[in-house]
């Protein structure tokens, strides 16, 4: 588990992927080169999702830890190619009345193919308190950021509407 721009093995991968073969890559984008971004574009990947989580420059540096600026300039330089590029946000109360922020950012000024969205996993209370941090300024503690504290599903359905009324791939990967 990591970022996968870092393993040697991935770029070794990367070669092998025969043609039709639906092949999906999840990054953070922090470390792109030019140098990756001719390998990727040159391979038979067919996607990349980004890992964003916040359309706000400072909230997606409490979260991530890193300049968005840098994230969005990565992902233009493969937006428009042979890639499907997908901008991932994992819901919490923090960011969730973002979405529809998001997906403007994403979708409508990035270029993004669609957004993916799901909800912060419920572990349970044992298992989440290791995640449970003051970073950046944002006191994340894992059980009071998931939505199963709040009335989430109309805030998801509404977002639902929003991209189909853009004709933008809007997708959820998990409700409870």
């Amino acid at each position: 588990i990591g970022e996968p721009l870092l393993s040697s093995s991935f770029w070794k991968l990367l070669k092998e992927i025969p043609e039709g073969c639906d092949s999906i890559v999840n990054t953070n984008l922090t470390v792109l080169t030019d140098e990756m971004v001719d390998s990727l574009l040159s391979s038979k990947l067919t996607s990349i999702n980004v890992s964003v989580d916040s359309p706000y420059p400072d909230d997606y540096f409490k979260i991530r830890g890193f300049q968005l600026d840098i994230i969005l300039d990565n992902m233009k330089k493969l937006v428009g190619h042979n890639i499907k590029i997908y901008a991932n946000m994992t819901l919490m109360c923090y960011t969730i009345d973002s979405m529809i922020d998001f997906m403007d950012l994403m979708i409508g000024e990035i270029g993004c193919d669609g957004v993916f969205v799901w909800p912060l996993n419920r572990w349970g209370p044992e298992l989440s308190l290791k995640y449970n941090r003051e970073v950046r300024g944002l006191d994340f503690n894992y059980e009071k950021q998931g939505l199963w504290n709040i009335e989430y599903k109309p805030k998801i359905e509404a977002a639902r509407v929003y991209a189909e009324s853009r004709d933008w791939k809007f997708v959820c990967r998990k409700e409870e």
